[in-house]
C-alpha cells in the first residue's frame, strides 16, 4: 500500500459538445484533505503528538463526528455530563469508604476493587449506563465471527450512544468507565480482544495508593467481574495462529492505540454504509499511527475494492454512454427523415398517415364537402362509376371530372327504341330469299 493520497472519484452528468447528457467520472476530492478528516485527526497528523490535556471521552466523541447517528453531536455538552458523572462517583465513593475499612476483605483487600465497584454502581444503577438492549439479542451483533453484521449506527459504537441514546455496546462501555474513572485519578487502561473491548486496572508500581495491583474490569454486562487474561484467549473466541504470534491483545493500549481503536470503529461503521474511500481512509490513519499490521491489511483489502468497484464503475459508465449516443443518433436519423420534402399528393406510409390524422373527423349526420378525407368519401369518389346510372353534379368521378358523358351499355338503346310489330314471314318470301337448289317445286 503507497502512502499517495487516494482520490474519492464520483459519478456525475455533464453536458459534451454536441449536447446531450453522458455520465462521467470526477475526481472531486483529495481524501487526505483536512475537511474529510475530523479536527482532532488533522491536529495529530501536524505534530504527530498525543496533546498534554488527552482526554479518552473527547476523542471518542470527536471521531464519531460525521457519522450516521452523530449528526447533531455536541461534544462540549456530552463532556460536562460525564464531568457531571465522575463528580456524582467521587462522593458516593467518599459516603461508602467506610465499607472497605471495617471490611476490606469483601473487596478483595483491594482499595482499587473498591472503587472500580462503587464506580460501575453508580454509572449502572443511578445514571442509567447500560448495555442497548436491541443490541444485546441481536444474534448477527454478538457473534465476532459475522462478517454481515449491522455497525451502520454510530451510537452502538461509540460513547454518545451511552450519554444520550439508547445505551452502549462492549465497544463504548468500557470507554465510558475509564473516562470517568481517569477523571477521579484511576489508573484505568483500555485492553483489546478478539472482538472485544474492556478496561483494566493497571497499577504495577502501586502509584495510585502504594499498594501494587493490576486486574482486569469486565462490565459490559450487568455489575463488575475481574476475569484473568486467560479467559480472553478463549472468549469471545478462540485466538488464531497468527494472533498467538502477533502482540495484538491483552496489553495496555497507549493513547496512540486508543485513538487508533477508534479510528478502527470509524472505519468500520463507513464500511458499512460502503463509503470505502473514507473507511480506508480511517484504516490508513489507524496503520500509520500504530503500524499494526491489522490495520494495514483492512486498508489494503478496502483499497482493492475501491479499485475493483472503480473499475466496474467505468465499465459502467462506458456501457450506459454508448447506449446513449446511440438512441441519440436514431432520434437524429428520424428528425432528418422527417424533414425530408414530400409533396403535397405524396403516397408514402408516413406522408397518409400524416393527412389521415390532419383531416378533421366527421361526425355523424354533418354535410361532408367534396374535399372531404373520411374513408367513405374516398370510396365514393374513388369508385367505379355504374354504367346508365345517372351521376349527380358534384361527382368526382374521372367521367364526371373530365366532363365525359357516362358511357351506356349496348343494351339500352335496344330496350329504349321504339318496338316495331313483328311482321308474319310467308313461306313464298322464305324461298325466294333462299336459292334454289332443285328442290321440286309445290
Amino acid at each position: 500500500m503507497t502512502n499517495e493520497p487516494h482520490r474519492a472519484q464520483n459519478v456525475v452528468a455533464e453536458r459534451d459538445s454536441s449536447g446531450p447528457f453522458l455520465l462521467s467520472i470526477q475526481q472531486d476530492r483529495l481524501m487526505t484533505d483536512s475537511h474529510d478528516l475530523p479536527a482532532c485527526i488533522e491536529q495529530l497528523r501536524l505534530d504527530f503528538d498525543v496533546p498534554p490535556d488527552y482526554d479518552v471521552a473527547e476523542w471518542n466523541l470527536r471521531l464519531a463526528k460525521d457519522l450516521p447517528g452523530a449528526e447533531d453531536l455536541d461534544v462540549p455538552a456530552l463532556l460536562d455530563k460525564i464531568d457531571d458523572w465522575a463528580e456524582q462517583v467521587r462522593r458516593e465513593t467518599e459516603r461508602q469508604y467506610f465499607s472497605f475499612i471495617e471490611s476490606p476483605s469483601q473487596f478483595e483487600d483491594s482499595q482499587g476493587y473498591f472503587c472500580v465497584l462503587v464506580l460501575i454502581t453508580v454509572l449502572e444503577r443511578d445514571l442509567g449506563v447500560r448495555y442497548n438492549p436491541a443490541r444485546a439479542f441481536d444474534e448477527k451483533f454478538q457473534d465476532v465471527t459475522c462478517h454481515d453484521a449491522d455497525f451502520g449506527d454510530s451510537r452502538d459504537l461509540f460513547i454518545h450512544g451511552i450519554l444520550d441514546g439508547p445505551g452502549g455496546t462492549c465497544a463504548s462501555m468500557p470507554v465510558i468507565y475509564t473516562a470517568v474513572g481517569r477523571r477521579l485519578g484511576y489508573p484505568m487502561k483500555l485492553v483489546e480482544a478478539p472482538g472485544h473491548l474492556f478496561s483494566r486496572w493497571d497499577d504495577p508500581e502501586g502509584t495510585f495508593n502504594g499498594v501494587p495491583d493490576v486486574f482486569n474490569i469486565a462490565a459490559s454486562g450487568h455489575g463488575l467481574a475481574c476475569p484473568p487474561d486467560e479467559h480472553f484467549r478463549h472468549w469471545p473466541r478462540e485466538w488464531t495462529e497468527a494472533e498467538r504470534e502477533n502482540d495484538w491483545y491483552l496489553k495496555s493500549l497507549s493513547p496512540f492505540e486508543e485513538i487508533a481503536a477508534f479510528l478502527a470503529t470509524r472505519g468500520s461503521c463507513l464500511e458499512y454504509h460502503r463509503r470505502l474511500p473514507d473507511a480506508f481512509l480511517a484504516f490508513h490513519w489507524a496503520y500509520q499511527l500504530t503500524q499494526d499490521k491489522r490495520f494495514y491489511q483492512q486498508a489494503a483489502m478496502l483499497q482493492n475494492r475501491i479499485e475493483t468497484e472503480q473499475k466496474w464503475l467505468d465499465e459502467t459508465v462506458q456501457r450506459i454512454n454508448a447506449q446513449q449516443r446511440r438512441r441519440i443518433e436514431q432520434q437524429e436519423r428520424l428528425r432528418k427523415a422527417k424533414l425530408r420534402a414530400h409533396s403535397p399528393t405524396c403516397t408514402c406510409a408516413n406522408c397518409r398517415k400524416e393527412r389521415e390524422q390532419a383531416a378533421p373527423k366527421a361526425t355523424k349526420g354533418a354535410k361532408h364537402g367534396p374535399t372531404c378525407q373520411c374513408l367513405n368519401c374516398r370510396k365514393q369518389r374513388d369508385a367505379v362509376p355504374k354504367l346508365g346510372v345517372q351521376h349527380p353534379p358534384s361527382c368526382r368521378c374521372f367521367h364526371c371530372r373530365n366532363g365525359q358523358p357516362v358511357p351506356q351499355p349496348v343494351g339500352i338503346a335496344a330496350r329504349t327504341r321504339k318496338q316495331l310489330p313483328k311482321q308474319p314471314v310467308h313461306a313464298p318470301a322464305i324461298a325466294q330469299a333462299r336459292p334454289s337448289r332443285g328442290l321440286p317445286s309445290h
